[in-house]
């Protein structure tokens, strides 16, 4: 595993979210234990974590934080209360929140637009062309015979207007700049 000394803070009530990492090994996440479908079921899915975790260098628990944060920016205390039911300490929550912000996969949410180490219209274009695969993702589950799981169709479709939307934010803030 990777070691970082980068510190998650702790006196302001920061609040975290994925970065485009964590989402799409989020999504990787989600599919992985949507499609478990051997007996019993609660050791194939940890079997699938453990699978989905060593292929993305990650500890199996992390997926449930990647969950969490997935819909909106928490902060640590929030954090800590949606994954209470796991048994999280509140020195497990910080631990790992900042190996997953070194290893970025969770970031900082900024109150404002987080600067691009590209230039905006190259980051708007790899916003859309994301948004494009999330939303190739919904159909390719909806096309399918058997029913959709409407979990993956709803996160997926989240994920894609999210993606759209910031590319537009980073093209707006680009005309105003100019």
């Amino acid at each position: 595993m990777q070691q970082t000394t980068t510190s998650v803070p702790t006196g302001k009530p920061a609040r975290f979210s994925l970065s485009l990492r964590g989402f799409s090994t989020n999504f990787a996440y989600q599919s992985c234990v949507a499609t478990v479908t051997e007996r019993p079921v609660r050791s194939a899915v940890q079997a699938a974590c453990a699978d989905w975790a060593y292929a993305h260098g990650l500890e199996p628990q992390d997926g449930a934080y990647l969950k969490e944060l997935e819909d909106r920016p928490l902060t640590l205390r929030q954090l800590g209360e949606a994954l209470a039911v796991s048994g999280q300490t509140r020195e497990m929550i910080v631990s790992t929140v900042t190996r997953l912000v070194g290893m970025g996969f969770v970031e900082e949410a900024a109150g404002k637009l987080r600067e691009a180490a590209d230039p905006p219209p190259r980051r708007a274009a790899d916003e859309l062309s994301d948004a494009l695969v999330e939303l190739e993702r919904v159909r390719d589950q909806l096309e399918r015979p058997a029913p959709a799981n409407r979990r993956l169709v709803v996160g997926s479709l989240r994920r894609a207007i999210r993606r759209v939307v910031s590319a537009r934010n980073y093209l707006e803030a680009m005309s105003r700049a100019e």
